[in-house]
């Protein structure tokens, strides 16, 4: 997707190395997130200049928010794509991720119930006494 040129020649005049838009979803909702990165420490940098690019980032969410149509529906399991815009290289990179469900079967081994067992945890036992009540074998 390219990158709207105003909101580039904004990030270049400031001096914006690479801005990087995260997209996250999974429950039926959708999150952005935007950093730009400019040389230098950020804790270094004015509160002007601290402002000057979180509005940037704040207009380049809103644009991403429109422009890549990510709406975040799913099964609740979390995804999400992060775009990498790198204005020094004039590349763009994009990385697709998600969190997969995965089961692995252990194997199957007889049920075995004993006395020692059902009294050595208190809601195993309870569950114990209940059956032998309802079966007639109380104790």
């Amino acid at each position: 997707m390219p990158l709207r040129r105003d909101l580039y020649t904004r990030a270049i005049e400031i001096g914006v190395r690479t801005i990087r838009v995260n997209m996250e979803g999974g429950s039926d909702e959708s999150y952005h997130n935007v950093n730009c990165e400019v040389p230098g420490r950020y804790t270094d940098l004015s509160t002007e200049q601290r402002e000057v690019i979180s509005k940037l980032e704040n207009d380049i969410e809103d644009w991403a928010y429109g422009a890549y149509g990510f709406n975040g529906a799913g099964d609740g399991s979390r995804y999400g794509d992060t775009i990498t815009y790198n204005l020094v290289d004039n590349t763009v990179t994009n990385l697709e991720w998600a969190y997969v469900y995965q089961e692995n079967d252990q194997g199957t081994t007889e049920l075995a119930v004993t006395e020692e067992s059902a009294k050595s945890n208190p809601a195993t036992e309870r569950l114990y006494r209940m059956i032998r009540g309802l079966t007639g074998d109380e104790e």
